[in-house]
């Protein structure tokens, strides 16, 4: 009893002092416990969040503004409109700056939602003074908040200090054991402080997120962020769960996407997903717009203690959108590709071979599909020159080319190939179509046989033959007429009085030319002309009109036959038959004597001739007699002719009923017209008949004379066709095109060269080239044509400007070239339009301009770095003497004159250094206006000297090794700033090579100077690693980088851009071991000249 008493009293006393010592340590808690006002420290922290916002949201607004982007509108939108609420989250008591910004805001977003065009230059400038005014005010803002919330703490600190104090002197009386039961009831109750702080942070975290977020145990929300709240429609955690468990509620049960089944929960099929390695994605309404959001499914462990996960979801409806586009325009490439009828090919052109081929590629070549795509282009096209032609296509150069292909069963094909790039995946590529051109081929090569024939036929005929072009002019004129006429071909083609340089008698021949051309189309006349030996001739003269397939008069083709032996034969004929009708006794003699002659006559006569009996009535009889011409013609023997018709042999014209044979033989008169000699064979021969009558023996007997035109016909045909392709040509070329005449008067235009000049074609006839030329460049370039024309060289090439009839000017490229046509100078000029092409180069000098720029920004950065660090030191040494000059405050005035000007010497050699380096860096980026002759060496020297500091820091060697000295000329500063590039880019790869290998890899960069020949030979070699395979080829191209999101890609690109084109040097890139190695070609100065020949 006594032991329960004195434990009930020990207990009594124990919670006496149980009871007293948690008055103590209420009274000291309660001091302890005194924080921050939290309401001011959640102001502030919404103040720096609206500053951030807001600064977001004018990005996005200039982004708006300057691409005019809708959807960066949109989202600078929403980043002012959550400023706003975190402006008003902030509180009352909010000074003027702040009321300022907070109506800015509510005035742009009111303008926004009330339909005001908001990307425009006034708003824009108001929106960029706003920028400057919300950074400013609510920077200061926030300095003003923190530094009371700061102040405020300093106090709470005090307090605690004291009670601190007086906690130690108490707990000195305290018994031990009573402290150590006060110690675990205070630790007790700072780790479920702490717990419930950590917890409370956990929420308000959640809030500052981005991105929806759901914390739950799988089967009902617990709690989530404000997103959630905005996107579901409801202003608290409390009214959501009174109408839903769980945010799955609103899922949309689509296929490929998460949706709430019982037997399937949502977030076990979440974390089957993760588990497979699969996206989870769900579709849910958006409450605030209506529309369908598709979001992106994340999960991680919120409290391990209460089995809760923070589920996030990410809106990726755009880029959902992006990803279906992309899926169906493949989709519509791949229709395409594969049933286009033409062939197609995907080459790649680093390795030559074909990664993709259609159908009609499969079906032309004779290769299955995956066969194709193991084969190079070298291995079907059997042309030398394909590599260069794919640089060319590459290149934009050319497009269009012509190869010879080998199938499968090694036929070859004559193809007609056009070829551009296109980029596939950041790869650049080269699409071919190809055409099967064999048959064209075929056709141009039996073309110009034919052509090369009619020439020769038309050379070496013994008719006379010449064309007259529907304007009059005389256009061919073969070696018979020429002969006959005396006249060279070239004095009279081409003219439209040609008749006036023809000896006299011989205009009758012309006269009806114009007559036959625009009616008759077709007559046949003979007459009698004295020729240039002085002799008589008659002609037979048939004119034939020709037609354009468009049914326009072309022109005549003028046949003149000799027919002089003829008239002579029928002369001797009718003398004869005077001679026998004198004499019956000479008859037989004469007529036998006679006959041999005439048929040895009758045989030679390279005209096929029958002779038949005529009736009185004009009906023919069997033919009697035919020469050999005839038989050789048709192909039937003399017996077979002697049993026809002359309509068994050929369509004979029947004569008018009006005419009386009796009257044609004593008249002389015959007929000529053409017809169809019939062969043996069943075919036909185009011939000339001409049909004379003469009497013997008291019988009427009809001559024809039939001559073979179906060569001339052939040749007129094929004729006509080349001159419509050759016009057609010359109508349908891509550029424009002129021939004009040695005073620079236009002859002939095509519709190209008038459409750029705004003119029609017929409009530029007879007028000169110079008009077309602007008043700024006319007098040099008639200068250059007119010292062109009196020159000897037969090419001649300008780029000028030119004016249109509209006065617009544009820049041409001109080629001229002098040709002679009928014996007369002409210039055939051919004229392109280049002004898009000019306007093009402008805007890439603009370009590698603001790329030069931004390279130097970038180097900018590294030397501000460079500048800090070798100020740090002098700074340190300033500090130093600084802090010894207050202490000289105390010492004697001897030994202060003593001090003095050494501390004053010392701050000045600081100061000093510090204002070289400051020299060096303004020197550095000072623009060259000129070209420099400078030494490479210190150039280098000078870049490696500001950058060893970095470098060893760095804990890497650089070296640089030059044997003489060299010197090249060019911009020194952009040549310095390719070096710092170089040597910039090694020290990054050596630094992420560490982050793999260890601190222990020791950094190298060697740089090596040398002659090579008539160059200078800058390497620069490291051991960081070397570049990637996959960029190594595109390592000088714009924006392509290493480094990921880190680099610009911008440093290689201009460097190159400086070595080629600003130095006349080139730059290379390869791996050499365990790095990458860099160099540089420049001419020596001094051996310019021999390396622009080499």
């Amino acid at each position: 009893m006594g032991f329960i008493s004195g434990n009930r009293l020990f207990m009594l006393v124990s919670v006496l002092s149980v009871v007293f010592i948690t008055l103590i340590m209420l009274d000291y808690l309660r001091i302890r416990k005194i924080e921050p006002d939290m309401d001011e420290f959640n102001s502030s922290r919404n103040i720096l969040r609206a500053s951030v916002l807001v600064a977001d949201g004018c990005g996005f607004y200039q982004k708006a503004y300057h691409q005019k982007d809708t959807s960066a509108l949109d989202k600078a939108v929403k980043s002012f409109d959550n400023a706003l609420y975190y402006l008003k989250d902030a509180g009352e008591g909010t000074d003027n700056c702040l009321v300022s910004v907070t109506d800015g805001l509510e005035r742009y977003l009111s303008s926004f939602y009330g339909g005001t065009n908001l990307l425009t230059d006034d708003f824009a400038s108001e929106i960029g003074r706003f920028s400057s005014f919300s950074s400013r005010c609510l920077e200061q803002t926030e300095i003003t908040g923190w530094s009371g919330i700061l102040s405020y703490m300093a106090d709470i600190k005090a307090e605690h200090t004291k009670a601190d104090r007086l906690m130690v002197v108490f707990s000195i009386v305290i018994s031990f054991f009573f402290i150590s039961v006060l110690w675990l009831y205070t630790a007790n109750s700072q780790n479920l402080r702490k717990f419930k702080k950590e917890r409370a942070f956990k929420y308000r975290l959640l809030d500052m997120l981005p991105t929806m977020v759901s914390v739950t145990d799988g089967k009902r929300m617990i709690i989530c962020n404000r997103r959630v709240l905005d996107f579901a429609g409801y202003s608290s955690v409390e009214a959501f769960l009174k109408e839903h468990s769980c945010l799955c509620e609103f899922f949309s049960e689509e296929p490929g996407y998460i949706f709430h089944r019982e037997d399937n929960p949502w977030l076990e099929q979440v974390l089957e997903n993760h588990r497979e390695g699969h996206e989870s994605k769900v579709k849910m309404r958006d409450s605030s717009t209506g529309c369908m959001r598709v979001l992106l499914i994340n999960y991680s462990e919120f409290d391990a203690a209460e089995s809760t996960l923070a589920v996030t979801f990410t809106d990726i409806t755009e880029i959902e959108k992006v990803r279906l586009f992309l899926k169906e325009s493949e989709s519509k490439f791949r229709v395409l590709f594969n049933g286009h009828s033409a062939v197609m090919l995907l080459v790649d052109p680093a390795s030559k071979r074909i990664c993709d081929a259609n159908a009609a590629a499969v079906n032309f070549y004779g290769y299955g599909l995956e066969k194709l795509k193991t084969l190079r282009i070298c291995d079907i096209n059997i042309d030398d020159a394909v590599e260069c032609k794919m640089q060319q296509a590459l290149t934009g150069e050319c497009n269009s080319f012509e190869f010879r292909h080998r199938l499968s069963n090694g036929e070859v094909k004559d193809v007609s190939v056009f070829s551009s790039p296109v980029q596939i995946e950041g790869r650049e590529y080269l699409f071919s179509i190809i055409t099967d051109i064999s048959d064209r081929k075929l056709m141009e090569r039996e073309l110009e046989q034919r052509t090369e024939l009619l020439r020769a036929v038309l050379k070496n005929a013994p008719a006379w033959i010449w064309f007259v072009s529907a304007d009059g002019s005389l256009k061919i004129a073969n070696d018979a007429f020429c002969r006959a006429t005396g006249l060279d071909e070239s004095e009279v083609c081409g003219l439209r009085r040609y008749y006036d340089k023809m000896p006299v008698g011989f205009g009758q021949l012309t006269a009806d030319d114009m007559d036959t051309l625009l009616n008759k189309g077709f007559s046949v006349k003979e007459h009698e002309v004295r020729l240039a030996d002085g002799k008589t001739h008659f002609l037979s003269v048939t004119k034939v009109r020709v037609m354009c397939p468009s049914g326009l008069n072309n022109g005549l083709i003028c046949i003149a036959t000799d027919m002089t032996s003829q008239k002579s034969l029928e002369k001797e004929l009718r003398r004869i038959n005077e001679y026998l009708s004198e004499s019956v006794e000479k008859e037989l003699a004469v007529r036998l004597g006679n006959e041999m002659k005439l048929k040895g006559i009758f045989n030679s006569i390279n005209d096929a001739m029958i002779i038949f009996p005529v009736s009185p009535k004009g009906t023919p009889g069997r033919i009697i007699d035919a020469n050999n011409r005839l038989l050789y013609l048709t192909g039937f023997s003399r017996h077979e002719v002697h049993t026809m018709r002359p309509e068994d042999l050929y369509d004979a014209q029947e004569l008018q009923p009006e005419l009386n044979v009796a009257d044609l033989v004593s008249e002389g008169k015959h007929f000529v017209y053409e017809s169809r000699l019939k062969t043996v064979a069943g075919g036909h021969v185009t011939v000339e008949v001409s049909s004379s009558f003469v009497e013997i023996n008291g019988t009427p007997l009809c001559i024809v004379s039939m001559r073979d035109i179906d060569s001339l016909i052939r040749l007129v045909k094929e004729k006509k066709d080349s001159e419509a392709l050759t016009e057609a040509t010359f109508n349908a070329a891509g550029i424009g095109i002129c021939l004009c005449d040695e005073y620079g008067i236009f002859c002939k235009v095509n519709d190209t060269f008038a459409n750029m000049h705004e003119y029609r074609a017929d409009e530029l006839i007879g007028r000169r080239y110079e008009m077309l030329l602007s008043e700024a460049c006319r007098g040099r370039i008639v200068e250059e044509i007119r010292a062109f024309a009196h020159g000897t060289a037969d090419h001649f090439s300008s780029e000028h400007t030119g004016e249109t009839s509209s006065g617009r000017e544009l820049t041409v490229s001109v080629s001229v070239s002098k040709i002679r046509l009928d014996g007369k100078m002409m210039f055939v000029t051919s004229v392109q339009d280049i002004t898009d092409l000019k306007r093009l180069e402008e805007i890439r000098e603009v370009q590698e301009q603001m790329l030069i720029q931004q390279s130097k920004m970038a180097a900018m950065g590294e030397m501000i770095g460079v500048i800090a660090h070798q100020w740090k030191q002098p700074l340190n040494v300033i500090y130093i003497l600084a802090q010894y000059l207050s202490e000289l405050e105390e010492e004697s005035e001897a030994e202060k004159r003593k001090e003095l000007p050494e501390i004053s010497e010392g701050i000045m050699r600081q100061v000093e250094f510090m204002n070289e380096t400051m020299n060096d860096f303004r020197s550095f980026f000072k623009q060259g206006k000129e070209p420099e002759i400078f030494n490479v060496g210190l150039a280098v020297e000078e870049i490696v000297s500001m950058l060893t500091p970095q470098l060893r820091q760095s804990d890497i060697d650089a070296r640089v090794i030059c044997e003489g000295e060299y010197t090249v000329r060019g911009f020194r500063n952009e040549f310095k700033q390719v070096i710092m590039n170089i040597i910039s880019n090694a020290r990054d790869a050596v630094m992420s090579r560490r982050t793999v290998f260890g601190s222990s890899l020791s950094g190298r960069i060697r740089i090596d100077i040398r002659r090579d020949g008539n160059k200078v030979t800058l390497t620069v070699c490291d051991n960081g690693g070397g570049i990637g395979i996959d960029i190594l080829e595109d390592v000088f191209k714009p924006y392509v980088s290493s480094k990921g999101e880190q680099g610009t890609g911008i440093g290689l690109s201009t460097a190159k851009t400086i070595i080629e084109e600003k130095m006349d040097g080139s730059i290379t890139a390869c791996n050499i071991g365990d790095g990458a190695c860099f160099t540089v070609y420049l001419p020596e100065y001094g051996n310019i000249q021999a390396f622009s020949d080499e």
